[in-house]
């Protein structure tokens, strides 16, 4: 008996001595997994949190987007967005960071907890119904060949309105495509990946790797969702931007509180507002009801510094006809009536500004004249030489209140004529400082002619 119970007796306290070690090796503190993680959490300190968004299902203005939504299970990645622990986040992605390739993917380490996010744990927190086999998912297949068998040229015609393109860089492969040339109900969709799906905090364009899961979920293909948020989630971790925003952070907080993490301490971020049918009518359906969306021009090639672009002679026919399509001249057409409106409602508003400005300038005259008046009639008695009301009236008369000069078109008054006389001596001064002495010596005559003239000018003023 004894010999039969010692070994075992000497297998589990060496078992346990070996499972104490191994967790002492591995585990560095009570908040990372090592030296570096540590390290790692004061670059991720500094980086801010991109919060998710709750999104309505507008039944009656985009049906097709919400039956798409209840076909494939995915109707709670609508409303989980919840406030987030910005503490915990941090402490999460400090830790998901890999520094080896040993490291095992998809777990990270919060609070003494281990937290998975692999596709299993989200499929199963957004109750979406997925088979154990992930391999199926065509869109994971297709971002793994890294799109080489995509057709993009159908991926524009499904996604954009008529004229609707990719930009591409020289080696034509597809960068973007820009916002303004989605259709309504694609426009929603991008809201929804670039909030909970896929974030992003530059919403003007979609990537090219946004769109072909965009072209994937619309085209009714097979998409592991969850898979595709924990690699969205492992890819934010790995980056060396350190200015990158930390994306899903409401789910974050969610998987660390299923894992046992204590997550009700502040301080908390709260959700971005909620797209609603306010915003769908607004952002996506307000080029429909009013202008049209212009034809996109065609896509601009990007030249090195440095580079030629090569000059190819033009064929007779290109020649006498200009390489412009319609849809340019329409684009242009366009623009140039945005700038004739805004020019007009500048133009308007500087008229504006000059009759307040006029207004201003009438008060203050007659101000004066009720001043002057005052005046008058207090010291006109004692001083002969004071002007009466009627001469201080036709001195400042304002422009409003002259009389017309018979024989003329025209009205003139005091004020005028002196400001016309004072212009003519100044052009007259003028004239004499624009003469040098070179110009003297060139032509004593004349300069003397000149010099005649303007002293019998100042003698006639």
């Amino acid at each position: 008996m004894a010999s039969s119970s010692n070994p075992k007796r000497v297998k589990t306290i060496g078992h346990k001595k070996d499972k104490g070690k191994k967790k002492k090796s591995n585990i560095f503190s009570h908040h990372f997994l090592s030296e570096k993680h540590e390290a790692h959490f004061q670059v991720v300190q500094n980086r801010r949190l991109l919060m998710e968004r709750k999104v309505e299902m507008l039944i009656l203005e985009a049906p097709q987007f919400a039956d798409e939504l209840a076909r494939r299970h995915w109707m709670r990645i609508l409303h989980y967005a919840e406030p987030a622990s910005i503490a915990i986040v941090k402490e999460f992605y400090a830790n998901a960071c890999h520094f080896s390739d040993g490291e095992e993917p998809f777990f990270s380490y919060v609070r003494g907890r281990r937290v998975p996010f692999d596709a299993a744990t989200i499929n199963t927190f957004l109750n979406t119904q997925w088979p154990e086999d992930t391999a199926s998912c065509e869109f994971a297949a297709a971002r793994a060949n890294r799109f080489r068998e995509v057709d993009f040229g159908d991926v524009e015609r499904v996604l954009c309105i008529q004229g609707g393109h990719f930009y591409r860089n020289l080696q034509d492969k597809p960068l973007n495509i820009k916002r303004a040339f989605l259709q309504p109900l694609y426009k929603y969709w991008v809201v929804l990946l670039h909030a909970n799906i896929s974030p992003c905090s530059h919403v003007s364009d979609l990537i090219a790797s946004r769109a072909v899961l965009l072209y994937h979920i619309i085209q009714g293909r097979q998409v592991n969702l969850g898979q595709c948020i924990a690699q969205e989630i492992f890819d934010c971790a790995q980056t060396a931007n350190s200015k990158a925003p930390l994306g899903h952070p409401s789910l974050i907080t969610h998987l660390c509180e299923l894992a046992g993490v204590d997550t009700s301490k502040a301080p908390f971020e709260r959700p971005r507002p909620t797209i609603n049918r306010a915003y769908y009518i607004q952002y996506c359906q307000l080029d429909e009801a009013g202008l049209p969306i212009p034809p996109p021009q065609p896509p601009r090639r990007h030249r090195r510094r440095g580079q030629v672009p090569p000059q190819q002679p033009l064929e007779p026919d290109q020649q006498a006809s200009p390489d412009y399509p319609a849809s340019h001249d329409s684009f242009m057409m366009v623009e140039m009536r945005d700038m004739m409106q805004r020019m007009e409602e500048k133009m308007e508003n500087l008229h504006q500004m000059g009759r307040a400005q006029e207004a201003r300038m009438e008060a203050i005259n007659r101000i004066g004249r009720a001043q002057a008046e005052m005046m008058g009639q207090a010291f006109g008695a004692s001083h002969p030489d004071f002007m009466t009301p009627a001469e201080y009236d036709a001195f400042v008369a304002w422009p409003g209140d002259q009389a017309p000069i018979a024989g003329g078109g025209g009205s003139s008054s005091g004020a005028q004529a002196m400001e016309e006389d004072g212009t003519e001596v100044e052009d007259i001064e003028d004239d004499e400082d624009d003469y040098d002495e070179d110009d003297y010596e060139e032509d004593d005559s004349d300069a003397g002619t000149e010099i005649l003239d303007l002293d019998d000018d100042e003698d006639d003023d």
